[in-house]
């Protein structure tokens, strides 16, 4: 149990938080090292299946019934996912599986919150997950270290409020709205991340890329809304 008294946030849950962390690391080099070979449009539609991949992995790790509406929603993201990388095709990009593979990971993340303790405030939770990403970012930092210029730092300075601004945001907007209409919102991601990468790297995706996320979207949209039916009906 985390207790905040005493001067601390103390946790019996500490070999889970590690192995969080070191998922949400894992997830985050997937990803970034897709950016490389990806663009930014088409890397960010295949990060939204993390939702689902966590649907399709409840059954097998949670127990959860996942039901034919459920399946159809997750079959249909998988589908869409399918369309944005194209296997088979001469533009298909290896690195489009290192996204999936982030957002396979990812998943992981969400479902092993189940794993701490209930009692554990947010706060908990939130400062030994950034403890232990920054101690294992710090020890890969050793093989490899280049020092960051001023323009390289000003940009991690950005990454690092924005990303946290971003965060604060979006856990109020579900603490104070129904996820059903928050999350949907979450999806407009593709269109800001095609919007900057037209500004920034001069890249347009093409049709398969917008198909395909908008019919990931659709599948995660769909799993939301069922989530939330199954939630009134429980309540």
């Amino acid at each position: 149990m985390a207790r905040r008294a005493g001067g601390g946030l103390r946790s019996t849950c500490l070999c889970i938080h590690a192995f969080r962390a070191a998922l949400a690391v894992a997830a985050t080099w997937f990803f970034i090292r897709s950016l490389a070979d990806l663009p930014l449009a088409e890397a960010t539609a295949l990060i939204f299946t993390a939702p689902i991949f966590v649907a399709l992995l409840s059954a097998p790790l949670l127990g959860q019934r996942v039901g034919a509406l459920r399946a159809g929603a997750i079959g249909l993201g998988f589908l869409g996912a399918l369309i944005a990388i194209r296997p088979g095709a001469e533009t298909m990009q290896p690195a489009a599986f290192l996204a999936l593979a982030a957002a396979l990971v990812n998943a992981l993340v969400m479902l092993s919150a189940r794993l701490i303790d209930p009692r554990e405030g947010f706060w908990t939770m939130t400062f030994w997950m950034t403890l232990f990403s920054g101690l294992f970012c710090a020890v890969s930092l050793v093989a490899g270290w280049v020092t960051p210029g001023p323009a390289a730092l000003a940009l991690l300075a950005a990454m690092a409020v924005t990303g946290t601004l971003g965060i604060a945001l979006i856990t109020h907007a579900f603490r104070i709205g129904q996820a059903a209409a928050v999350a949907p919102f979450d999806y407009t991601a593709l269109i800001w991340a095609s919007v900057i990468g037209w500004a920034v790297w001069g890249t347009v995706p093409d049709w398969p890329v917008w198909l395909g996320g908008g019919i990931i979207a659709a599948g995660g949209i769909g799993l939301i809304l069922l989530d939330a039916r199954a939630s009134r009906g429980s309540g």
